[in-house]
């Protein structure tokens, strides 16, 4: 088994101040935290397109995002102490909120951010030891995140999530995900269409479809999947040092291809096996024609059950 160690960029640290939009975009507004280390209240409204782009920065603490039926952005809650300002430049078609530190070595307090924001905007978010909500969103979703926790409730067709250490969440209808994680565990379920996910030191547990491309891998973690399909549909799961178990539904169509060199991969016993080369095992549902499954672990079990 070819098993492929990856790193993933994290979140990178915020560049210099934007730049003000031309004539007809909103001027960017500073909020300062006061002196005296307490924090500032922040409530401020934009004005952003239905398929208008929103890019959130932030760092040490909270961001909740929920998506409205209205074509403006309000901005609530304060910023943590130490923090220099919030910054929010751009215009009706590409908006960017940005939590600033004095200095980019620096780090502040906790600030808890709250948006209300466009449900089919296009939604960028990037944040380090922050936790993330997202809830009501029906737009591209994008999310770097180093050192936080994330919940997403979304109905998206497209999303892309990289994390660094904090566990994810994912509830809702994406027709085409892509997850990274390093360390964290994946909880992820109403997904379809076509995913891939990967962690090197967590979990993976996944439920929903049906899919037509689903690609899976874990380093140190175990995998509990329960699927549905489209026909014709693949499903490449792979596993350093973890287990498989795979849940299919009774009436699936396919094929089996199970590797294991030092776990126990075994499928239905009411299957005729068929024993290859490279302690590879085959087995096939009906006539084998609706969906490829190739499962293999170097240390761990594999099992498939049908229900």
């Amino acid at each position: 088994m070819n098993v492929r160690v990856f790193f993933l960029c994290g979140a990178a640290l915020w560049a210099a101040a934007a730049v003000a939009q031309e004539a007809g975009a909103t001027r960017a507004r500073h909020f300062s935290a006061g002196d005296d280390g307490g924090g500032t209240p922040v409530n401020e409204i934009r004005p952003l397109d239905p398929d208008g782009r929103l890019s959130v920065k932030t760092v040490a603490g909270t961001l909740a995002v929920t998506g409205w039926e209205r074509n403006q952005v309000q901005i609530t809650g304060t910023l943590g102490a130490g923090t220099e300002r919030l910054e929010i430049s751009g215009g009706p078609s590409e908006l960017t909120v940005a939590v600033k530190l004095p200095h980019p070595t620096r780090t502040g307090g906790e600030s808890d951010l709250r948006l209300m924001v466009p449900a089919t905007a296009r939604l960028e978010l990037e944040t380090v030891s922050a936790n993330i909500a997202v809830r009501g969103a029906r737009g591209p979703l994008k999310v770097n995140t180093i050192s936080g926790d994330m919940l997403l409730t979304v109905d998206t067709p497209r999303l892309a999530v990289q994390t660094v250490s904090g566990d994810l969440t994912v509830r809702g209808a994406a027709a085409e995900a892509q997850i990274d994680s390093v360390s964290g565990d994946l909880h992820l379920s109403g997904l379809k269409g076509r995913v891939a996910a990967q962690t090197v030191s967590g979990n993976l547990e996944l439920a929903g479809g049906p899919f037509s491309d689903l690609r899976l891998k874990t380093i140190s973690g175990d995998m509990r999947l329960q699927p549905t399909f489209q026909h014709p549909a693949v499903l490449d799961g792979e596993s350093l040092s973890g287990d498989i178990f795979l849940h299919l539904p009774a009436d699936v169509v396919g094929t089996a291809l199970l590797k294991s060199f030092s776990g126990v991969a075994q499928c239905d016993h009411t299957l005729p096996v068929r024993e290859l080369p490279g302690k590879k095992r085959e087995y096939v549902w009906g006539d084998g024609q609706g969906v490829t499954v190739q499962l293999s672990s170097f240390s761990g079990d594999i099992r498939i059950e049908r229900k």
